[in-house]
């Protein structure tokens, strides 16, 4: 099957806010649990281990009316807080039976008390995260936060997470990531082959369901991928980043691309192949799941590396994906990217790499002036060098 037709089937549920494969395994699973997992990062690992299932929540995806949440958060915070909220508050997630909260961002932290407020019993539990990795107690810290989630979730269970079953979790989703990380780098090698549009619904198919079966789907569009006929070579290769939290449209992406632009790189969803490095197989488990939030050498607003500008970061992703640009796409409101924007720009500016920004929302559905600003990219290519412009040539695309 090629990889167009594969993600065409799949793109129909990608968004579907009754969460079916939750009831499908449950079904499967008598008595079994699922547990929310807000972004950026939660251990999912740790819940696989505990026998229960992650269930990634970001959002509806403009497939609801906000008719009840903006009665408990203000028109102004971020769509995926808001709309989160709503899936909860219409009955969307009552399969759902408790909800990880990572410290991400003071509105999150926010909905995680609304949530509590609104229904003592749900199991709500935040998990804080480090913030200065350069202390010495961030270590030692992470591993007592990450001891706290295990106790929760072996209530919740009412089963012990025991180091075997998270060695075996790990190595599962040591292979997704592997297979992840295959696929990121093939969309920017031949992206004429496979489009950033089909890694991200690649990646929205796995929402929800167990990793094992994730795993088979991503083996069968490695397969697609390999088979598929070379398309249209595009126009510019552009890095997206700015998008960590909230999921933008896929049509918005799918509105790029038919204007011959390739996302050669993206943030999205990044809690699902956190690491470009494999969980170690041996030793303390949480000191590894510590060790693989804190050395990391993933860059998001929230998940700063205190010997490195997040500016510099993007740029060196810009070079090694031989991008011709970048787009700053936030999701509105969102304060965390708001505060790292300046010294984006400030970086773009003095390495000569043009960028846009632009801003969207979930239930966003037109994109002309996105395209527009995209536009923009294209034509300063063509009037300063920089190293988009050193392309690397036998994709096999066509022109």
């Amino acid at each position: 099957m090629p990889i167009s037709a594969l993600t065409e089937i799949l793109k129909a549920g990608a968004d579907d806010p009754t969460f079916p494969e939750v009831t499908v395994w449950k079904k499967s699973h008598p008595g079994g649990k699922a547990i929310g997992c807000l972004p950026i990062y939660t251990p999912a690992e740790m819940i696989h281990a505990a026998g229960m299932l992650p269930v990634h929540l970001s959002g509806a995806m403009g497939r609801l009316k906000l008719d009840n949440a903006d009665a408990y958060l203000q028109d102004f915070v971020c769509s995926v807080a808001q709309s989160t909220l709503e899936l909860y508050l219409d009955g969307f997630l009552e399969n759902i039976d408790a909800v990880i909260f990572p410290s991400i961002c003071e509105v999150l932290r926010g909905v995680s008390g609304i949530w509590k407020r609104i229904d003592p019993d749900k199991p709500i539990i935040y998990l804080n995260l480090p913030q200065n990795y350069n202390s010495g107690s961030a270590s030692n810290y992470m591993i007592s936060e990450l001891g706290r989630l295990k106790t929760e979730l072996e209530k919740i269970s009412g089963s012990a997470i025991t180091d075997d079953a998270l060695f075996k979790s790990f190595e599962l989703f040591n292979k997704r990531a592997e297979l992840l990380n295959k696929l990121d780098l093939y969309r920017s090698d031949y992206p004429g082959k496979f489009k950033a549009s089909e890694f991200y619904i690649l990646r929205l198919a796995g929402r929800a369901i167990p990793v094992e079966e994730h795993i088979e789907l991503l083996q069968e569009a490695l397969s697609a991928v390999e088979e598929t006929q070379p398309r249209k070579r595009p126009i510019a290769r552009i890095v997206l980043f700015g998008a960590f939290c909230e999921r933008p449209p896929i049509a918005m992406i799918e509105a790029m691309e038919e204007e011959r632009i390739a996302l050669v790189y993206d943030d999205l969803f990044p809690g699902m192949h956190w690491s470009k490095d494999p969980l170690p197989l041996a030793g303390d488990p949480l000191k590894i799941l510590a060790d693989h939030y804190l050395k990391s050498n993933l860059h998001t607003p929230v998940v700063n590396h205190p010997e490195s500008s997040i500016g510099d970061a993007i740029m060196n992703i810009v070079r090694a994906r031989n991008a011709d640009g970048l787009l700053l796409a936030t999701a509105k409101s969102c304060h965390p990217m708001l505060h790292d924007l300046h010294d984006i720009f400030a970086t773009s500016e003095k390495q000569g790499i043009p960028y846009v920004k632009i801003e969207f929302e979930e239930d966003q559905q037109v994109f002309e002036s996105i395209i527009v600003q995209i536009e923009a990219i294209i034509e300063a290519r063509e009037r300063m060098p920089f190293a988009g412009t050193d392309r690397k040539e036998g994709s096999g695309d066509q022109k």
